[in-house]
């Protein structure tokens, strides 16, 4: 509020100005002044007149005058000037008080429209103090809703979890100095498809399919790995920040590339294979995934998955393939636990799938490290309301134990062939059914076994759901006791 002090402190000056320039109407004064000043100099002479005949008889008498004529004379003058002497001061007495009834008249009336001014002036200086209060409460609660950290992705980090050292460092990279970062790419070398646009990020950043020319820049950091040498003169995903990215986004596009800069390669995660920061458009450069997201992907094969489920001589995708998918993908959030990363967007959309049917995770916008794998956060933003856990909703709080509730959500969307989670559910009403114990049921092409492990993602508290280490060795043990000639799940019984 110390702004609006000074403003109002402003305005009394400006107001004292005003004042200052209202003054009496001199004019009107001055002339009240003189007609006082002649009404007294006119008493002054009737005075000398009325002594100015007693002195001319007291010479006479002096003088010893004996004319008779010339003393009557004298006397009828002295009654004569007598007479106009009281008359001329009746009327100056008169003429006097008009004048003083008028200069009375005339101040009361001055003053009355001073004190209009001055009312309307204060009336007006109150709407401007109530116009400045209202704008400037209007901007405070905008600006809370924008903050960088966490208004429209979620990306605050509270006082109870800390993003690591080494992401601190790295997040200004756009200061990143050339000669010594390994990760950076020529922007010539990078070729972007504008006109075949792959998708959307969770930091509002466009992907396109692109061509490197040359080797990755992935080559530079691990020169050693033979499973990147197929990342030289190929197709990539190249994730673009818009010419007029905001600080928010701004902030969650070096999140992103922050973050998978810190990551090895993992097969079951989308591999960093660069990034362009000289350019206007700053760009990260992924591997390119040709079979797009899992969620369409599954959709597109539904009716193959379906007859697979039915006949066991169909060929094409089959059940045995998604609890394929189910372990890929828990392997490779497993690494990320054991990096101490919560993904929390984990959904079947950010899952994606190479030439080969292999499924990598994506979209690390979200992603957050923790030191006690807890972070909290009070933000709203856009969120995966029907992902997150009962504990996110409830107490904002995200651990890699949500992400193992979101994992089971993501089973369900396998498994029930795209379905969305709680379809018939209302956001607001998605809470208390969790809290009233209710859970997603079980698809119709889902085992017993499969979905007993999918349950066990959603169960409170929180401590009581598997590790991904024991999700990937129960989804390891499915897939061994899997019959190659079904297209469905045999449950087997000890």
């Amino acid at each position: 509020m110390e702004y609006n002090f000074l403003i109002f402190c402003l305005t009394i000056a400006s107001f004292s100005s005003v004042l200052d320039k209202v003054q009496p109407n001199s004019f009107k004064w001055d002339t009240l002044r003189r007609q006082e000043n002649d009404l007294t100099g006119n008493a002054a002479t009737v005075n000398l007149e009325r002594v100015r005949p007693t002195r001319n008889a007291t010479e006479l008498y002096h003088k010893g005058d004996t004319s008779t004529n010339k003393s009557s004379e004298s006397d009828e003058s002295r009654k004569v000037k007598r007479k106009d002497s009281r008359h001329s001061s009746e009327k100056s007495r008169e003429k006097e008080r008009n004048i003083k009834d008028s200069a009375e008249v005339d101040g009361n009336g001055f003053h009355g429209y001073r004190r209009l001014i001055i009312i309307g002036l204060l009336l007006l200086l109150t709407l401007i103090m109530l116009a400045i209060i209202c704008y400037i409460l209007y901007r405070r609660i905008y600006n809370r809703k924008r903050t960088i950290f966490d208004a429209a992705h979620n990306a605050a980090r509270p006082h109870n979890s800390y993003v690591t050292e080494d992401i601190i460092n790295d997040l200004d990279i756009f200061k990143t100095n050339t000669q010594t970062d390994p990760w950076l790419m020529s922007r010539n070398r990078v070729e972007v498809y504008l006109d075949q646009k792959l998708g959307t990020g969770s930091s509002n950043c466009d992907v396109y399919k692109g061509r490197i020319t040359g080797k990755s820049a992935i080559q530079n950091v691990f020169p050693n790995l033979i499973a990147i040498n197929g990342f030289r003169d190929c197709e990539v995903a190249v994730k673009l920040l818009p010419p007029f990215a905001d600080s928010i986004t701004r902030l969650d596009f070096e999140q992103e590339i922050s973050y998978m800069k810190s990551l090895h390669f993992h097969p079951h995660l989308v591999t960093m294979l660069g990034c362009v920061m000289d350019s206007p458009q700053p760009m990260l450069v992924l591997e390119y995934c040709s079979h797009g997201d899992l969620l369409h992907f599954i959709r597109r094969h539904r009716e193959e998955i379906i007859a697979g489920f039915e006949n066991s001589g169909s060929t094409g995708l089959k059940i045995k393939d998604l609890v394929s998918f189910a372990w890929q993908i828990s392997s490779g959030l497993h690494y990320l636990s054991d990096q101490g990363c919560i993904h929390r967007d984990i959904a079947a959309r950010n899952v994606l799938l190479d030439s080969a049917n292999v499924c990598k995770i994506s979209d690390f916008g979200m992603c957050r490290t923790a030191d006690d794998l807890l972070y909290t956060t009070r933000s709203g933003g856009r969120v995966p309301l029907r992902w997150l856990s009962i504990e996110t909703l409830e107490k904002f709080e995200y651990s890699s134990k949500s992400d193992i509730w979101s994992y089971g959500v993501l089973l369900f969307e396998m498994f029930s062939l795209g379905e969305v989670p709680y379809a018939d559910i209302e956001n607001s009403d998605l809470l208390p059914f969790l809290k009233n114990g209710r859970r997603l049921s079980q698809p119709e092409q889902c085992t017993e076994e499969m979905y007993s492990l999918m349950s066990s993602c959603w169960l409170v508290p929180a401590e009581l759901r598997p590790t991904f280490n024991s999700i990937s060795e129960k989804i390891a043990q499915i897939l061994e006791d899997c019959s190659p000639l079904y297209g469905y799940i045999i449950a087997t019984h000890q």
